[in-house]
């Protein structure tokens, strides 16, 4: 199973919390499954135009998102059986 380095799981983790508090942010949250990827894709297009992954294109940051989901957010939140996986992290 690939996994997120420290460093990328930390920068992850703070995108997560900028989505979550900005209320400029489309709705996308890890928590949450959705049947299209448009959620994720706009999330990480925003993170993009804001300035907060310099030097990543917004697919990285669609891929390092979803990542998040299946490799941290269990960790952080606790698993519940696989439900933080949204339908668009595959």
């Amino acid at each position: 199973m690939t996994t997120l380095t420290p460093q990328a799981a930390a920068q992850t983790r703070r995108w997560v919390t900028l989505l979550a508090t900005d209320d400029t942010a489309p709705g996308w949250s890890p928590f949450v499954g959705y049947s299209t990827p448009e959620s994720l894709r706009a999330a990480a297009q925003w993170l993009v135009d804001r300035g907060h992954a310099p030097g990543l294109q917004h697919e990285m940051v669609c891929i390092l998102l979803a990542l998040f989901v299946i490799d941290v957010a269990p960790e952080m939140y606790g698993d519940v059986g696989g439900t933080f996986i949204p339908q668009d992290a595959a």
